[in-house]
């Protein structure tokens, strides 16, 4: 016996044993003896069938639990699954990878975060998009976390689950957030699985005041930060990336909403190629509250079309979807008025929020506004002299 190892009090039923003869009954039984006819033999009285649940736990004195500093405990070897992992009986610490104490889960999602588990990102070094996405993800922080999801009175961070993967990931690979908090099912993939449950994992930011080697900013002083900077800083540089950031948005909308309407068809998506071609270019010329409604009527056609049996199959149907959004387009620009979709406001992504209210005053007015109006309108004045399109000015505004 090796003198790291101790052992715990045994089971009642062996207590007249000594643990040489609990050794030797353990041996007796792995090389292939029966436990019935053991048990009998060591007057061993029990209701059990078998030996696991009478050993005591193996105490092994020189292997410390990682997380509380217990020694880790182990159960005998079987015949079925060999020696089991150590545990630590006080803390749940268990050996291996499939561990869900929560040091192994600070311990992965650490490796998660990379180099920035122990560096800051200094907040000179964070771009405009940084800064709005930053905020757009602060605003429903709570102590200092911030989560994915919606609120009551807010629409979720960004407008699809596909458009939260890039914006998060951009952030998160950039050093200006970091993950501190996951479920306890999490895995060494963190990387990549976050995702598929995006609204359980807890986010802080990462950014320091000036250089890498101080402490990040709370979550509210960064927070004030931004908003005063986002309201007083945005020049002529910056038109490219506000542009693009609309433009990014604005289709990562058009296409959920327009992914949505084809799931109450029971139809995916097939062409998401030609459809985004389609998005983009309708974008520029009509309001999302067109393009919604034309993406409804759009899925609706091929729905009806699979239905009727037009289509051979749910693929040919869905196959139909962009030449259906190009006609139903040209149908409605010969309509004096067409119907539009309308949104509450809290379906509206925090990110589109901060892009639209806090920069241009808009109060989601964008979602009425084709893009080459909104530019000449809105965003060109804003950015040439820093002048916020008054909310009267804007062609639409939600009941309050």
């Amino acid at each position: 016996m090796s003198p790291t190892i101790s052992f715990a009090a045994p089971h009642p039923a062996l207590s007249h044993l000594s643990i040489t003869q609990i050794l030797e009954l353990h041996t007796r039984f792995m090389n292939g003896e029966k436990v019935k006819d053991l048990l009998v033999e060591y007057h061993v009285e029990t209701s059990y069938k078998q030996l696991q649940p009478l050993l005591p736990l193996r105490v092994l004195n020189d292997s410390p639990c990682p997380s509380c500093g217990s020694p880790m405990q182990q159960k005998w070897q079987t015949k079925s699954y060999g020696m089991p992992a150590p545990f630590c009986k006080p803390c749940g610490h268990e050996q291996g990878s499939h561990c869900c104490c929560h040091h192994c889960i600070e311990q992965r999602i650490r490796r998660a975060n990379k180099e920035w588990a122990g560096q800051r990102l200094p907040y000179s070094r964070l771009l405009l998009k940084d800064k709005i996405l930053l905020t757009a993800l602060l605003l429903t922080h709570v102590g200092g976390v911030a989560s994915v999801a919606g609120t009551g009175d807010l629409g979720a961070f960004a407008p699809s689950i596909n458009g939260t993967q890039s914006f998060i990931g951009a952030l998160w690979g950039a050093g200006a957030i970091v993950m501190v908090s996951a479920p306890h099912w999490v895995t060494d993939s963190l990387r990549s699985e976050w995702i598929y449950a995006a609204e359980e994992y807890g986010w802080s930011n990462n950014v320091s005041a000036d250089t890498a080697d101080d402490a990040a900013l709370s979550a509210s002083e960064l927070l004030l930060r931004l908003r005063a900077d986002l309201a007083s800083s945005l020049a002529s540089s910056d038109e490219t990336a506000l542009v693009g950031m609309i433009r990014e948005v604005a289709e990562d909308y058009a296409f959920s909403y327009l992914d949505l309407q084809m799931s109450k068809q029971k139809l995916d998506i097939t062409s998401e190629s030609a459809t985004r071609k389609v998005l983009r270019a309708l974008i520029e010329v009509l309001s999302l509250a067109d393009i919604c409604a034309i993406g409804w009527q759009a899925a609706r056609d091929c729905g009806n079309a699979y239905e009727n049996k037009v289509a051979t199959s749910r693929k040919h149907a869905a196959n139909m979807l962009p030449g259906a959004m190009t006609r139903i387009a040209e149908m409605r620009s010969r309509k004096a008025d067409p119907w539009k979709v309308e949104r509450a406001l809290n379906r509206v992504s925090r990110i589109e929020r901060v892009l639209h209210d806090l920069l241009f005053g808009g109060h989601d007015s964008f979602f009425n506004w084709p893009l080459n109006t909104y530019y000449t309108d809105v965003v060109l004045p804003r950015i040439q002299n820093g002048r916020i399109v008054t909310p009267s000015k804007f062609p639409y505004q939600p009941p309050r």
